[in-house]
């Protein structure tokens, strides 16, 4: 089993398609939780799924129940994901076993068991984003996550040096 990652960055709607069809990827999964883009428009959802489907490439909207941009539900003292200092990161790993988002990884999951699968955000970087975290659960999950870096250039996925994973429960605890 075997997905893509890739950021949209500020590449050009031809970079983007380019780029997954080097691939072989056949459907883009958006989990950005707003699919929007004032200074790269040709990303918005309006816009992207269009040019992807010129392409033959399916969109699916998942933003909903796998984006990012979480607030933190409590101080990071009482969290299972301490490492992660970044607020919005460590509220994305607090929400790990929240019914929206195990949903949204079935969903995510059936996809890509059906034709090969691209997660889609914003950040060029996957280590700056929630797709760190989204690679880490698939990859525990045991999936191969492949980033798609630029043209020819590729990352294997390596879980975060905090990561555990205990009885199929992925978290982050802070290493004093």
């Amino acid at each position: 089993m075997e997905i893509w990652s890739v950021g949209h960055s500020n590449r050009s709607a031809a970079e983007l398609v380019a780029l997954l069809g080097e691939a072989g990827v056949q459907a883009v999964a958006d989990v950005r939780r707003f699919p929007v883009s004032r200074r790269f428009p040709q990303h918005s959802r309006v816009r992207l799924a269009p040019e992807l489907a010129r392409a033959g490439i399916a969109y699916e909207f998942l933003g909903e129940a796998l984006g990012g941009r979480r607030e933190p539900s409590g101080p990071i003292e009482g969290s299972r994901n301490g490492a992660w200092r970044d607020p919005a990161l460590r509220a994305f790993a607090d929400a790990l076993d929240s019914p929206e988002l195990l949903a949204g990884l079935a969903a995510l999951e059936a996809l890509a068991g059906a034709r090969p699968t691209a997660l889609l955000c914003a950040e060029r970087d996957w280590r700056s984003c929630h797709r760190q975290i989204l690679a880490d659960v698939l990859a525990a999950r045991s999936w191969r996550v492949v980033h798609l870096v630029r043209t020819g250039e590729r990352e294997e996925h390596r879980l975060h040096p905090n990561a555990r994973v205990a009885a199929g429960r992925l978290s982050y605890p802070a290493l004093l």
